[in-house]
């Protein structure tokens, strides 16, 4: 809860002491200008992007640290001066995805549309009975203090999610699952009608 209070080195420790813990953790404020455990004073962000984090950042990244400050045209200039916009572009067709990447899509779990028999879940387990392959492994990780869930999908070696997290794990995983079967091919809603 320091983000608004910590603006140098020196807040960090006065935060600490007046929560009387042992550490402190930092999260939006190092990652708005990570020069923030420099005891010397905090660097310009050109000068912090330029000199340690060049080879760390891409487009998105580059977004994230420049926060608010002249947004659109700073975020152009800093793509234009790292030459991110070509990259950027490149590095789809250079790297093709492999088995430990992860296919990310949009999709929503509406609950509403469904059966307790008739979900993606259950899909999927009937075609992984069918294909005889082992069952998919979910793993959901929860973002706090929001309480909001995401899961990544294992199955027969290629890892599932969603673009978007979910208010509970349920839907996360439902989502998980509807990414999976369509990334394999199976219209989930087409075969759900079908068994009617």
């Amino acid at each position: 809860g320091g983000s608004t209070t910590i603006n140098s080195y020196n807040d960090i420790e006065i935060f600490r002491q007046r929560c009387q813990a042992s550490s402190v953790m930092l999260c939006q404020i190092a990652m708005w200008n990570p020069s923030i455990f420099r005891k010397e004073g905090l660097l310009q962000l050109d000068t912090v992007i330029r000199r340690d984090m060049f080879n760390l950042l891409d487009a998105y990244k580059l977004g994230d640290t420049e926060r608010d400050t002249h947004r659109i045209k700073l975020r152009h200039k800093m793509m234009l001066d790292f030459n991110l916009l070509t990259n950027h572009e490149n590095t789809i067709d250079i790297c093709p995805m492999t088995s430990g990447e992860i296919i990310e899509k949009g999709a929503k779990f509406i609950r509403s549309n469904y059966t307790s028999c008739d979900t993606p879940k259950s899909a999927l387990n009937s075609y992984c009975i069918k294909e005889k392959l082992k069952r998919p492994i979910y793993r959901t990780e929860e973002m706090k203090p929001q309480r909001i869930f995401r899961t990544i999908l294992e199955l027969d070696n290629k890892r599932y999610t969603t673009t978007t997290w979910e208010k509970n794990k349920q839907q996360a995983e439902q989502g998980a699952a509807m990414v999976c079967l369509n990334s394999i091919g199976i219209d989930h809603l087409r075969l759900k009608y079908a068994n009617r």
